[in-house]
C-alpha cells in the first residue's frame, strides 16, 4: 500500500462519516460512535499531497480513528464508513453506601474501613435495618 496521505485522512474522514468541527491551521473532525465514544482527529490543511509519518499514522488509526489500516484503506476505496465492533458500555458500579451510613455501620456494626468498601449501598442498607430491626436490648452500643 502507497504512504497515506493528509488528504487520504480527509478521504477516510468523509467516507467514514466524521462531521468537520473547526478549521484554523488544522482541519478538525469529530464522530461519536454507537457506544458514546467521541473520537477526534486533526488534519494538516494545505500539506494535502504530504505524506503521514508511519509513526503518526499508526498512533492517529490507533488512537483517534480507532480502525485497522485495512478498515481505513477499505473506506476510502469503497466510500463506506469503517466497520466497527460496537463497544459496550461499562456496566455501572453499584452505588456505595454514602457518609451517614458508613457512620452507623462503624458506629453500631463496628465494621473496619475494608469491610464497608467490599459493601454495595443495597447490602449496607440490609445490614442497618437488620441491625434496628433487632430487640432494642441486642443492640451493641447501648
Amino acid at each position: 500500500m502507497s504512504a497515506p496521505t493528509w488528504r487520504d485522512l480527509v478521504a477516510f474522514c468523509k467516507a467514514d462519516k466524521w462531521e468537520p468541527s473547526r478549521q484554523t491551521k488544522h482541519a478538525v473532525y469529530k464522530k461519536v460512535l454507537a457506544d458514546g465514544t467521541a473520537l477526534q482527529t486533526e488534519t494538516s490543511r494545505g500539506k494535502d499531497a504530504d505524506n503521514i509519518g508511519a509513526g503518526l499514522f499508526h498512533f492517529i488509526l490507533r488512537v483517534e480513528l480507532q480502525v485497522s489500516e485495512d478498515e481505513f484503506w477499505e473506506a476510502i476505496r469503497t466510500g463506506e464508513p469503517a466497520s466497527r465492533p460496537a463497544h459496550p458500555a461499562p456496566r455501572p458500579l453499584p452505588p456505595k453506601p454514602d457518609a451517614g451510613l458508613v457512620f452507623q455501620l462503624r458506629k453500631h456494626l463496628h465494621l473496619t474501613d475494608q469491610e464497608i468498601g467490599a459493601l454495595s449501598k443495597d447490602e449496607a442498607v440490609e445490614l442497618i435495618n437488620e441491625y434496628y430491626s433487632r430487640p432494642r436490648d441486642d443492640w451493641r452500643d447501648e
